[in-house]
């Protein structure tokens, strides 16, 4: 079974399509709902947006210049689009080793496979 992950940008796009669902607001009552929870879904838009976990946990986070710089070490002729950026971000969560996690080899087997991918 293949597991599927969310990103930020869409729980931000969630929420805010969320926000602005209003029609249900017609008394104070409501009103008052809506207000609590607003306020609420804004609290975990800006945990996400700080990136400080509040449960004493930790997380390492990959971005586009991580496999960029991968990308001039292990293949510098790659050339990798944006796209296709994405796409060994993706592929590296999901197909990395549970034990050891996303880590430099993970994300080089990963731009390995993009561009094994190219037609």
């Amino acid at each position: 079974m293949r597991s599927s992950s969310i990103t930020i940008d869409q729980i931000k796009s969630i929420a805010k399509d969320i926000i602005d669902d209003t029609e249900w607001v017609n008394d104070s009552e409501s009103r008052a709902e809506y207000m609590g929870m607003k306020r609420g879904i804004e609290a975990v838009i800006r945990h996400f947006d700080n990136n400080e976990p509040s449960d004493g946990s930790i997380f390492i986070k990959w971005c586009r210049d991580d496999v960029r710089y991968a990308e001039k070490m292990y293949q510098p002729t790659a050339s990798l689009s944006i796209s296709e950026i994405d796409r060994v971000l993706a592929h590296a969560e999901d197909n990395h080793n549970a034990d050891i996690g996303i880590c430099w080899d993970a994300i080089r087997i990963s731009i390995e496979a993009i561009v094994d991918w190219r037609v």
